[in-house]
């Protein structure tokens, strides 16, 4: 099904190649994201390779590999009650007893690097195809107090807490133990380089985020 699906969409990349050509960039902001090594290191296929090629809900899955043996925070209350709080506490109480806020550091790391990627959805203005792609991650590893709970709040810009369903936000892991507490916090971005014919794209999606910029986040201790 993967390779029919390949099969069908390649004629739309080579369709709309040249209208998605872009110069390299120029600006010292941009140079946070791309590498000067681009153009030596990526090396475009005469053919297709179809065991090379990757959808995002693939790459999703590979990220969630790295995170085995952390629990995912999907929301605070959540978190609260699965600390074994009883039910008639009042949340609102213990929300009220935030400390912070406290900021941290994102540290962009190129997780994934030029893969070959199956993009829909017109995401970035591009046709629906296979790209070569660098995934980047903007990640703060932070370390709590024993017995709390974070949260942290969404920046903007944001890249994607969802590869695949291509969701805006971030997301948390959290992994404890008797010695420690350790809170991360981290989103996504996509720097689409070329397409199959070799042309220059040079896109980011959702957005180009800058190393360094700050999580806000705050902690709750039961």
């Amino acid at each position: 099904m993967k390779k029919l699906l390949l099969l069908l969409l390649l004629p739309m990349v080579i369709a709309c190649s040249r209208d998605e050509i872009s110069e390299p960039p120029s600006s010292s902001k941009s140079d946070f994201v791309y590498s000067t090594d681009l153009d030596q290191n990526v090396k475009i296929p005469d053919t297709l390779n179809m065991e090379n090629v990757y959808t995002l809900n693939e790459i999703d899955n590979l990220i969630k590999e790295e995170f085995k043996g952390y629990k995912k925070v999907e929301d605070l209350s959540k978190s609260l009650r699965s600390k074994v709080i009883p039910k008639s506490t009042d949340l609102k109480q213990v929300l009220s007893g935030l400390t912070g806020p406290f900021t941290a550091n994102a540290v962009q790391s190129k997780i994934r690097s030029n893969e070959k990627v199956i993009l829909s959805n017109g995401d970035g203005g591009l046709a629906t195809g296979v790209y070569i792609c660098d995934i980047y991650m903007f990640k703060a590893e932070i370390s709590l107090p024993l017995n709390s709970v974070g949260m942290a709040e969404i920046p903007n810009p944001v890249g994607y807490n969802n590869l695949n369903e291509q969701v805006l936000g971030i997301t948390s892991y959290t992994n404890s133990s008797a010695t420690k507490n350790e809170f991360i916090v981290y989103t996504l971005t996509i720097h689409v380089k070329y397409n199959l014919l070799g042309q220059y794209i040079n896109r980011v999606i959702p957005t180009t985020l800058q190393n360094g910029f700050n999580y806000t986040y705050y902690y709750v201790t039961f």
